[in-house]
């Protein structure tokens, strides 16, 4: 499941026998792990700051950080990707893996996804990783997609204390409407919570479903909202 680049004048099946176009940074990381005790001690995303990644046309390694800092980012995920989400968590959460089986195993066990594996580990009993998940969507996500990932994970994470999630991030998921209403503190609620309610019907879900503690929806902006989207329906019909 690693996407490998070739040109197409190659030979198919030299291109999958080149072990070098088979290494990527992160199986070059189980593979370090498997002779280096320092590596081994660390998380994927700290390998940076401690070693140089050679990307050589015939041979790819990690070779130990003389000199210089760098700091290590993971590609990011949502609970909605499925497994890439759940193997992203577990590199965040465990140190020196030798294999992909390896981050699937549990005492000796192999277990058969990652979202298993994740379970078993504990890093889907709190509300951490969803946190997590979204204090780094923040950086880098506009208000529309950082409100759908809100609702993908009440979904797909169902996290204990919703609500706590919802205080501490309504800043950044409401920002574009606190931008267009400064002074109308319960429009912006209200155009949020719309928006949310939205989504998680598209998703198959209702709002009645979610515990946001003693936030209510007003029934009037969503019944504007679907008028409007009624009305953008006919006009493109």
């Amino acid at each position: 499941m690693q996407i490998v680049s070739f040109q197409p004048w190659e030979n198919l099946g030299n291109v999958l026998d080149d072990e070098a176009r088979k290494r990527t940074m992160l199986t070059a990381f189980f593979k370090q792990n498997e002779t280096d005790a320092f590596s081994h001690t660390l998380l994927y995303s700290q390998l940076p700051e401690n070693y140089v990644w050679h990307n050589k046309r015939k041979d790819k390694f990690w070779t130990l950080r003389e000199k210089g800092f760098d700091l290590g980012h993971l590609v990011y995920a949502n609970p909605s990707e499925g497994e890439r989400y759940y193997l992203r968590l577990l590199l965040s959460n465990i140190r020196g893996p030798k294999s992909f089986d390896d981050l699937k195993s549990i005492n000796g066990v192999t277990l058969g996804s990652f979202r298993e594996s994740a379970y078993m580990h504990g890093l889907l009993e709190t509300d951490n990783s969803i946190e997590q998940c979204l204090a780094e969507a923040v950086q880098y996500q506009m208000p529309a997609a950082l409100r759908r990932l809100f609702a993908t994970l009440l979904i797909y994470c169902q996290p204990n204390n919703p609500r706590f999630l919802w205080d501490k991030f309504y800043a950044s998921l409401s920002e574009d409407y606190a931008y267009a209403f400064p002074a109308q503190r319960h429009k912006v609620l209200q155009m949020t919570l719309t928006n949310i309610c939205c989504i998680l019907e598209s998703m198959g879900k209702s709002f009645s479903t979610v515990d946001l503690g003693d936030l209510k929806l007003d029934t009037a902006y969503l019944s504007l909202k679907k008028q409007k989207k009624l009305r953008k329906s006919l006009i493109f019909q």
